[in-house]
């Protein structure tokens, strides 16, 4: 590998929603690690993942990243469903 260099943007993520990646670009980061282009779409299509990568690799980031996506999407699942969610 070539670093950090022309890695997926986030917003290039089909799994990821339009408005995560806007925050995403918001607060700086537009680019995933290769961590995070490797793990990012496992996660979030509910697969167990084992990560081991040097400290600031960007593991815990590819973990909460998918963390938002599942709840938005739960969330957006109870508003259609007319639950009213508390919390």
């Amino acid at each position: 590998g070539g670093g950090h260099q022309g890695t997926k943007c986030f917003r290039d993520f089909n799994e990821i929603s339009r408005e995560t990646a806007e925050v995403l670009s918001r607060g700086g980061f537009e680019r995933a690690s290769p961590v995070q282009e490797a793990t990012i779409p496992l996660l979030l299509s509910h697969k167990d993942v084992s990560v081991e990568a040097c400290t600031g690799s960007g593991k815990t980031f590819a973990f909460l990243v998918p963390v938002v996506e599942i709840l938005r999407k739960l969330r957006a699942e109870g508003a259609d469903s007319g639950s009213a969610g508390g919390g």
